[in-house]
């Protein structure tokens, strides 16, 4: 997993420094809604060993993109919605435009990321509890792919979130 990732966030800086978004191939139309479908049906299992329940809910929502860099930054959301939520906890997988624009929102109610970390997430192996991060497993680069995901499909970032009352991280991309 570890050599994975390190080799996807190669390629999306190849990508964005030489300013080639055919790196990964031409764009083509990919409905979010069925990406993130897609993903909550294969983490499914995960899901159920971890005692998380995992919805999706939204309408089609087409973006001209990558089909396997947003599933990449699909999965990786909910992937850690899952790892930091408790037993009995709730991932919710939004897809609703926002403003006119496809949107993509995942929540949670796990333990939610210390303010003073929030805007750190998204860097190269930055680890809220180290303590904990060989018990949760992961590779720490996560949040670093779905941020350039998301720069490689020119879309904005917001994330909220509260200690002990979960996270939410909302993908908007241009219209």
């Amino acid at each position: 997993a570890l050599v994975s990732d390190i080799l996807m966030l190669s390629k999306l800086d190849e990508s964005e420094r030489a300013g080639d978004r055919e790196i990964f191939g031409p764009a083509e139309r990919v409905d979010l809604r069925s990406v993130a479908s897609d993903v909550v049906e294969r983490l499914g299992e995960s899901a159920r060993r971890a005692g998380v329940e995992v919805s999706v809910e939204g309408v089609a929502s087409p973006v001209m993109g990558n089909a396997r860099l947003l599933d990449e930054l699909v999965s990786n959301l909910v992937e850690n919605a899952i790892r930091y939520n408790p037993a009995g906890g709730r991932v919710y997988v939004w897809v609703v435009p926002q403003d006119g624009r496809p949107c993509i929102r995942v929540t949670d109610t796990g333990i939610g990321i210390p303010k003073e970390d929030q805007g750190k997430v998204f860097e190269r192996f930055y680890r809220v509890d180290k303590g904990r991060s060989r018990d949760t497993g992961g590779t720490g680069l996560g949040l670093a792919i779905v941020k350039h995901a998301a720069a490689y499909h020119a879309a904005q970032i917001k994330l909220e979130s509260e200690l002990g009352k979960g996270t939410s991280v909302t993908v908007l991309f241009p219209a």
